[in-house]
């Protein structure tokens, strides 16, 4: 059974181009532009990891992540936020995120690729 991946960002070229590289690795792809539409996908389309940009209109990341952690239909999908925010502060509150890894943007897409492989490989 193939793994479903929720892309949720804004920047379309950023949602293709991962979409792309996940697609050729065989997973099912659904994108969302906001954060509020990420909540409602996750809750319609059941993704088995979501990557969250956390620069998103409606409900940032953090927003959309603490959303789906308390809720128990969704609070053990993990999370992969991609930022572009790299000051060191910004580094210092990801750490406390109820995210699985964080990758700053410009990223290697063979990156992702590897801790998406990480996060979904059978126990």
């Amino acid at each position: 059974m193939r793994k479903k991946i929720l892309v949720a960002d804004d920047e379309p070229d950023i949602a293709r181009t991962i979409s792309i590289m996940l697609e050729s690795e065989g997973y099912d792809v659904i994108t969302a532009g906001d954060g509020q539409d990420a909540i409602n996908k996750v809750y319609t389309d059941c993704p088995d990891l979501i990557i969250l940009d956390l620069l998103l209109p409606l409900a940032d990341g953090r927003e959309v992540a603490s959303t789906l952690k308390i809720d128990q239909r969704s609070r053990n999908i993990p999370i992969i936020f991609i930022t572009a925010q790299t000051q060191k502060n910004d580094k210092e509150a990801l750490k406390n995120s109820p995210a699985e890894f964080c990758i700053f943007k410009p990223f290697d897409l063979d990156v992702l690729k590897d801790r998406i492989e990480n996060i979904l490989k059978p126990a």
